[in-house]
């Protein structure tokens, strides 16, 4: 998570949490962010259940970037051909997550 947002912090504001449930007890609005990164697997929650409950079913409209190192299943049914959840697989190059977060940003779609 550091190496990750040590390199996007170089050209975004970053906020990073240990988990996702120290970010709903701490901050909690998703509403104030323009993108999420998450992994999907983590402490307490797995990342799609974490957009499932917090992005899709409050309809909020932010892109999100999975990042997974294990079976995608998941995350593929998740983004269900949805433009704005996208899914890279670990190990990455950092280059490749550079690009897929500058095009979520830059797509109004």
């Amino acid at each position: 998570r550091e190496l990750v947002c040590g390199i996007l912090r170089e050209a975004y504001n970053i906020d990073a949490y240990p988990d996702p449930t120290f970010f709903l007890n701490n901050n909690g609005n998703l509403n104030t962010y323009d993108m999420l990164l998450t992994d999907e697997k983590m402490p307490y929650m797995c990342g799609t259940d974490f957009v499932r409950e917090n992005i899709i079913k409050k309809g909020l409209d932010i892109p999100v970037i999975f990042l997974t190192g294990g079976d995608p299943k998941n995350i593929i049914a998740l983004i269900n051909n949805n433009p704005k959840l996208q899914m890279l697989e670990k190990p990455m190059r950092i280059s490749k997550l550079e690009a897929k977060v500058k095009e979520l940003l830059n797509n109004p779609n």
